[in-house]
């Protein structure tokens, strides 16, 4: 097991966006606490960064020793084949998924049963595991 943060451990450096610092930064920092992982969620917006961007996180996390994981929070289907798509794509083996949306109603039982039974065929077919 390796000991790691999410990207929310830096969330006093992520909260203005204008002045957030670079997912590498953030890799780099990482590394600098001693941390081995990092868990990179919606809130440093993984979904929005090209594959330049990608390759020098992935780079930088390599030269490093830092694995990258990423988390997600929805409960919409088409959300949640984007990330495991860039899990593949990062060779990352673990997603954790936190069933919320925002403004939305709190997730019910039956809400994590059906999302689970359309979700777990993407994950499957994937190779990435659920958190």
């Amino acid at each position: 097991m390796k000991f790691g943060v999410t990207s929310f451990g830096f969330r006093h450096l992520m909260l203005d966006r204008s002045r957030a610092p670079s997912l590498v930064s953030v890799v780099e920092r990482t590394a600098a606490l001693g941390f081995e992982s990092l868990q990179v969620c919606e809130n440093a917006h993984p979904l929005e960064l090209g594959q330049a961007d990608w390759d020098d996180v992935m780079h930088s996390a390599g030269r490093l020793g830092i694995e990258i994981q990423l988390g997600c929070k929805t409960r919409d289907l088409a959300v949640l084949r984007r990330y495991v798509e860039l899990s593949r794509r990062l060779h990352a083996r673990t997603l954790r998924l936190v069933f919320e949306r925002d403004g939305a109603l709190p997730t019910t039982r039956s809400d994590v049963d059906a999302f689970l039974a359309e979700a777990l065929p993407v994950l499957a077919a994937s190779g990435v595991r659920l958190a």
